[in-house]
């Protein structure tokens, strides 16, 4: 797979997550209601685009149906116009039923500031 088409798939699991949100909340759903789990990622890399902008990975481990942690799960963000501090620790929600579809609750660290 090209570094092109993985992007591509990427955005596109991006933009789906993102409907997901979009169609809960359409539907009187608000973000605070049950269904949330707290907890902290870390920013596990940062990379400059061809295009001058920038891409990077937040990784964290929800709980899994049992209590016990599962498998992590590792985001994508492309198109940021300035680069996150790597290694930052990050804290999060995600979906319990769902748990690729996330939220950053607090502003993250960004080099240069």
């Amino acid at each position: 797979m090209t570094r092109t088409a993985l992007i591509r798939l990427l955005l596109l699991a991006a933009l789906a997550a993102g409907l997901l949100i979009a169609v809960s909340l359409w539907r009187g759903h608000s973000t605070a209601d049950d269904g949330w789990q707290k907890t902290e990622g870390a920013i596990t890399a940062v990379e400059q685009m061809d295009d001058g902008s920038w891409a990077w990975s937040l990784r964290y481990t929800p709980t899994g149906p049992n209590g016990q942690p599962a498998e992590p799960i590792t985001q994508h963000a492309f198109g940021a116009p300035k680069a996150p501090v790597p290694g930052q620790s990050v804290a999060l929600r995600y979906r319990t039923e769902e748990p690729v579809i996330y939220e950053i609750l607090e502003p993250l660290d960004w080099q240069g500031e």
